[in-house]
């Protein structure tokens, strides 16, 4: 439901859906899914002006994203707006 939100530019609605799911997926080393919601979240944050918390969900995807490259080339990331 949270992707449906940032298509539609609903942005409150996307970062309190990403939040209640938050973790879920670093707990279970589902790196993959887990970096998206990181990244998916802190663009809803940063079109909210919450840069600080945007920041933190930015770095936790880029961390996330090493795990995963181990050394290749990152792929192109596409925002729906």
């Amino acid at each position: 439901m949270s992707f449906v939100h940032l298509d539609q530019g609903h942005w409150q609605e996307a970062a309190d859906a990403l939040r209640s799911i938050r973790g879920q997926f670093d707990t279970r080393g589902w790196h993959k899914q887990a970096g998206k919601v990181h990244l998916h979240l802190a663009h809803a944050l940063a079109h909210l002006g919450e840069r600080a918390e945007a920041a933190a969900e930015y770095r936790a995807a880029l961390k996330l994203e090493d795990r995963l490259t181990a050394g290749g080339p990152a792929p192109p990331t596409r925002f729906g707006q």
